[in-house]
C-alpha cells in the first residue's frame, strides 16, 4: 500500500516551519531561564563509566562494558574526546536536534497516516511545549535520547508499512536495534516480537522482511553474546537482580532474619548505610580478582570518587542477588506484587516528578521551570484533586524536604489524569483491532496501531515489574507513542460515525 504525503506545494513545509520555529524559540527561552545540560552528574551516574576510560580508552571500556548496554557510554565518550571542556554543550545540542527532529516526527507520522495537518500539527506541539520534554532535554540521563528514537522509530514503521521499501525497513530495524544498544529495557526479544508482526501483517513482503530481520535480530544478539563470553552472562545488562532485589528491603524483619542467618548475603548491608560503607561492604565481601584494567578492577571512579558500577566486585554481587531473589521469590513473594502495584502508581505520575526524586541538579533545574508545570499539573493531575502538599516539593535547595504522611487518597491525587486517559486511549485502540469492519478503510493505521501498542505494552510490563521509583521517566517515553495511537484511534472512531452517518442519510 504506497501512500504519498497529502501535502503538495508550500502546505508541504508551512506546519515543519512552524514547529521549527516555535521549538527553537522555546528552547531558546529556557537557556535564558537559566536551565544548561549538568555534564557533572555524568560522574556520578551508575549507567556511565569513568571519564577517564572513556576519554582515553573507549574502545576498551566499552569491551568491558558490562553493566550497561554500550550506546550511551559511546556517545558521551565520543562528546569527551571531541570537545573534553564543553562536553555538556556537545550532548545538550545533540539532545535539542534529537527533541526538534522527534517534534517532525511525530507531526509526519500522523499526517502520513491521514490525519489533518492541523491536528497533527497540535498534537506534536503539545508535546513539544510540555515542561517535562524541555527538562529530559536538559537532563544527562538518556531518557530524551529513547523517546527521540522511539519518535523516529514510530515515522520509520509508518513509511515501512505505507511504502514497503528495504531502506524504511532498514532504517525501523536500525532505530529498534539502536534501542537495544541504549537502555536494557529494549532486549532483543522485543525487537523480534516487532519482527515477527511486520513480517506476519505484512504478508506480500514477507521475503524482504525476514532477511532483513535476521540480520537485525543477529546483531542485536552480538552484544549479550560478548557478555556471554567475557562474563559468562547472556543479558544486555548485569544489573537485572539488582533492579528487582530491590523489591525487598534491607529493613523487613523476615529479610533481615534470613540475611543473619546467611541465606541472604547480599542483603546484610542497607544502601541508607552510605557509600563509604557500601565500597568497604563490596571490598572485604565481593572482591573479585583483577583483570589489570580499571573499569573493571576499582571499586570507585577515578574522576569524582563516585562507586564504579561496572566492577567484577559489584558483578560478583549481582550474581548472589540473583540467587537471594530467587529465594525470596519462592518463600516471601509478597512485596514483589505489593511494589509492582506500587510501581503502576508511580508510572502515572506526572513525568516530572522524577526531578525531584532527590534534590540534586535536576531538581534545580525543575525550579526555573515549577511555575509553569504546577500550571499543567492542574490542568492534566486533577483526577481526585490535587494533594495539599502536591507541590511543596519545588521547595528551595536548602529546604529540608517535608515528611511524607501521605493518605490513600492523596497517593491517588498524585496520578495524572491526562497519562491515564492517554494510556487508555491507546489500550482501547489496542483493542479494537481484533475488530476488523471498524479498520477495513484504513489496514496501515491498524497495523501502525498494533507496532506502537505493542511498545507501549512492553515498556509499561518490563518496567513496572523491574523497576520501582522512576517509573514516570519511562512513560515518558513512550508518551508520544501513546499519543500518536490514540489520535489515530480517535479519528477512525471519527471517520466511522460520519459514514455510517452519511450512508443513512443516502
Amino acid at each position: 500500500m504506497t501512500v504519498r504525503s497529502p501535502l503538495t506545494g508550500k502546505s508541504r513545509y508551512l506546519y515543519p516551519a512552524l514547529l521549527t520555529a516555535i521549538f527553537l524559540l522555546s528552547r531558546g527561552l529556557a537557556l535564558a531561564a537559566g536551565l544548561r545540560y549538568s555534564a557533572i552528574e555524568l560522574v556520578w551516574f551508575w549507567q556511565v563509566l569513568d571519564f577517564d576510560v572513556l576519554h582515553h580508552h573507549l574502545l576498551r571500556g566499552l569491551l568491558h562494558l558490562h553493566g550497561q548496554p554500550p550506546l550511551y557510554n559511546a556517545l558521551i565518550g565520543l562528546a569527551l574526546k571531541t570537545a573534553p571542556d564543553a562536553i555538556g554543550w556537545v550532548l545538550l545540542g545533540g539532545q535539542i536536534l534529537l527533541g526538534l527532529a522527534a517534534a517532525l516526527a511525530v507531526y509526519s507520522t500522523l499526517v502520513r497516516l491521514r490525519l489533518k495537518p492541523l491536528i497533527g500539527f497540535a498534537i506534536a506541539l503539545i508535546l513539544m511545549l510540555n515542561p517535562s520534554a524541555i527538562l529530559y532535554e536538559f537532563d544527562a540521563l538518556y531518557t530524551q535520547l529513547v523517546y527521540g528514537m522511539l519518535c523516529l522509530l514510530a515515522f520509520a514503521l509508518t513509511c515501512y508499512v505505507q511504502l514497503r521499501t528495504r531502506r524504511w525497513l532498514c532504517a525501523a530495524l536500525g532505530l529498534g536495534l539502536a534501542l537495544t544498544l541504549v537502555r536494557a529495557t529494549y532486549q532483543w526479544i522485543w525487537l523480534a516480537v516487532l519482527c515477527a508482526l511486520l513480517w506476519w501483517f505484512i504478508p506480500e513482503a514477507r521475503r524482504r522482511t525476514a532477511l532483513t530481520s535476521l540480520v537485525f535480530i543477529g546483531l542485536s544478539l552480538l552484544w549479550p553474546l560478548k557478555n556471554l563470553v567475557l562474563f559468562h552472562h547472556f543479558a544486555t545488562s548485569t544489573w537485572l537482580p539488582y533492579s528487582v532485589a530491590k523489591h525487598w528491603k534491607a529493613e523487613d524483619p523476615a529479610v533481615a532474619k534470613w540475611a543473619a542467618e546467611g541465606k541472604l548475603p547480599t542483603f546484610t548491608y542497607s544502601e541508607a548505610e552510605g557509600a563509604e560503607k557500601e565500597t568497604e561492604w563490596l571490598k572485604t565481601r565481593w572482591r573479585a580478582q583483577e583483570r589489570g584494567v580499571p573499569e573493571l578492577d576499582s571499586l570507585t571512579k577515578s574522576v569524582g570518587g563516585a562507586a564504579n558500577w561496572n566492577s567484577l566486585a559489584l558483578l560478583r554481587m549481582h550474581e548472589a542477588q540473583a540467587k537471594d531473589v530467587s529465594f525470596l521469590l519462592r518463600h516471601y513473594p509478597q512485596p514483589l506484587s505489593t511494589d509492582a502495584i506500587a510501581s503502576i502508581r508511580l508510572y502515572f505520575e506526572p513525568t516530572s516528578r522524577y526531578f525531584l526524586i532527590s534534590q540534586n541538579e535536576a531538581a534545580g533545574q525543575y525550579r526555573r521551570l515549577a511555575k509553569v508545570t504546577h500550571t499543567l499539573d492542574r490542568v492534566c493531575c486533577n483526577l481526585f484533586g490535587l494533594p495539599p502538599d502536591f507541590r511543596s516539593d519545588y521547595r528551595p535547595a536548602d529546604q529540608a524536604a517535608p515528611k511524607d504522611h501521605s493518605t490513600t487518597m492523596q497517593l491517588f491525587q498524585r496520578l495524572c489524569l491526562g497519562g491515564i486517559v492517554l494510556f487508555l486511549l491507546a489500550m482501547t485502540a489496542l483493542a479494537s483491532v481484533a475488530k476488523w469492519s471498524f479498520w477495513k478503510t484504513s489496514p496501515d493505521r491498524r497495523v501502525m496501531t498494533i507496532l506502537l501498542g505493542w511498545t507501549i505494552v512492553w515498556v509499561f510490563v518490563v518496567t513496572n515489574l523491574v523497576e520501582t521509583g522512576e517509573n514516570m521517566r519511562f512513560r515518558f517515553e513512550t508518551q508520544a507513542m501513546a499519543a500518536v495511537v490514540a489520535a489515530l484511534f480517535l479519528q477512525q472512531i471519527w471517520e466511522a460515525f460520519h459514514g455510517h452517518a452519511k450512508a443513512r442519510a443516502n
